[in-house]
């Protein structure tokens, strides 16, 4: 004898399963019911429906469930937001905000050495976008802003480099070392990167 709750069974209104499914309950209401915790539940005879059962089996703890009911230990449980040591900040845990999942068109720009998708990025910059690089990221993109020193978009291309600068020095100053680029670039750069951090520092 099976035994199912009246409000687990779902009818899905389909033109083709319409009439099995109304003679399905209708054969279900034919067997014996009562009442169980307010459910009304009804007694089936074996049979292939795969119908949700009511179980009928008890629940056993684990070893470990015992030993920690005994010692007072309860499940921690997780927090939203998780401190992330690349982006020094509180990144969500999970979800689509989740780092984890941060496959915008930037780091795909990024990861394909899209040029021109970051010259079109660093024109109308976005620093919350930025700020969710990893440092692996950054360093990629920081390669890819070097190249772009020699192009029109040099001044965006500096901009961007200073926003980096400004979340991680040592990342940033690390990538500028390793770079083979030219002397005059290099010092184009530094007198950019001075003249912007000037700005800063007098608004203050």
């Amino acid at each position: 004898m099976k035994k199912i709750y009246n409000d687990l069974l779902t009818v899905v209104s389909n033109k083709n399963d319409k009439d099995s499914i109304k003679e399905l309950f209708s054969n279900i209401r034919k067997n014996n019911s009562k009442i169980i915790d307010g459910q009304r539940v009804y007694e089936l005879e074996e049979s292939d429906c795969k119908i949700p059962m009511l179980t009928t089996q008890e629940f056993k703890e684990t070893k470990w469930q015992k030993f920690a009911k005994e010692k007072g230990i309860k499940k921690r449980v997780k927090g939203q937001k998780i401190y992330c040591e690349e982006t020094k900040k509180w990144e969500m845990r999970y979800g689509g905000a989740s780092i984890k999942n941060n496959d915008s068109m930037l780091v795909k720009a990024i990861t394909n050495k899209d040029e021109s998708y970051i010259s079109s990025f660093i024109r109308n910059r976005d620093d919350e976008e930025l700020s969710l690089l990893t440092n692996k990221q950054i360093n990629d993109m920081i390669e890819i802003l070097m190249e772009l020193l020699d192009t029109s978009d040099r001044l965006d291309a500096i901009k961007t480099i200073y926003s980096l600068l400004g979340r991680d020095v040592t990342v940033v100053s690390k990538k500028l070392v390793e770079c083979t680029e030219d002397f005059d670039k290099l010092v184009f750069l530094k007198s950019k990167i001075d003249y912007l951090k000037y700005k800063k520092n007098k608004v203050l």
